[in-house]
């Protein structure tokens, strides 16, 4: 049996910034995130950002999609997305929250077809505990340890 983890002994959800940016051959269909009618898009092919690679990238499609997910969810998200978490620090997420710390996910770059990417922040939603910086960075490692 599994070792019982600090991360499995908490109640957490998760903010995510999810977004992908494809070449025109490609369908966005394929790169939506599952339990698609919990996702806000929040950007379209407007701000499509990758013209300069040229070929098929150029008119390529983007979308950008915001979610509060529970435990299973997120975790299904991630299998279904194929990502692993980076250890990196970055400069947060700005929500509708507020500006959030993050962590940031991306799909390996085995595809040339794709860019992907998610910004990562846990909510500890159990009562009494409040997210420090010690409790963030030992949720960190535990996070790159089962997502890396």
């Amino acid at each position: 049996m599994p070792e019982t983890t600090f991360y499995d002994t908490l109640e957490l959800e998760f903010y995510v910034i999810y977004s992908f940016d494809c070449m025109k051959t490609e369908s966005v269909n394929q790169y939506k995130p599952p339990f698609i009618k919990r996702w806000n898009c929040t950007e379209g092919n407007d701000e499509f950002d990758y013209d300069y690679l040229g070929g098929d990238w150029e008119n390529g499609k983007h979308r950008k999609y915001c979610a509060q997910l529970d435990k299973k969810r997120f975790e299904k998200f991630i299998d279904h997305c194929n990502l692993i978490m980076e250890d990196i620090n970055t400069m947060g997420s700005l929500t509708e929250l507020g500006l959030l710390p993050a962590h940031s996910f991306h799909d390996g770059g085995d595809s040339y077809e794709v860019i992907v990417n998610a910004y990562v922040t846990p909510l500890v939603m159990n009562e009494g505990i409040e997210l420090n910086e010690a409790l963030w960075e030992a949720l960190k490692q535990e996070m790159l340890n089962k997502f890396n």
